[in-house]
């Protein structure tokens, strides 16, 4: 997602849409769930990253016209989720799918390759934070590490 990518498939012509990169201070945003269409109107999508042998999973948030990224969570997601490290000495969390059911976002997640599970999270909860990427851009705050 350094640059962020879109690519768009009408017609027998391919058109590659290209952003600046997401600016997260958790390692390089890079695979998560599918889109899915937040109450707003617009496509929020998880993803997973990694920093210094430990993996974040944050949430985006996209036009659906143009895919262009407008809002994101500026600290990680599932923060009191344990785990040991894994196999190859990460802790390993990522995000595999999420479906909106009533006010809630259920979301699959796997830990250290060798686990999965399911988490309810309020919607309310996951709109308070997203931040919008033009501040995060303009003022490079509030991240920390």
């Amino acid at each position: 997602m350094r640059p962020w990518v879109v690519k768009t498939n009408r017609r027998k012509q391919v058109t590659l849409l290209e952003h600046p990169g997401l600016p997260w201070n958790y390692g390089q945003a890079r695979g998560g769930s599918q889109f899915f269409e937040a109450p707003n109107g617009m496509w929020w999508a998880f993803f997973h990253s990694s920093d210094s042998k430990q993996y974040y999973a944050g949430l985006v948030e996209v036009d659906p016209e143009t895919m262009i990224p407008l809002r994101m969570t500026h600290e990680p997601l599932l923060p009191d989720e344990i785990y040991p490290l894994s196999w190859n000495g990460y802790r390993v969390l990522w995000v595999a799918g999420a479906v909106v059911i009533g006010d809630e976002v259920l979301i699959s997640f796997g830990i250290n390759d060798d686990a999965c599970h399911l988490r309810l999270l309020s919607i309310s909860d996951l709109e308070s934070t997203l931040f919008p990427l033009d501040a995060m851009q303009e003022s490079r705050v509030p991240f920390k590490k």
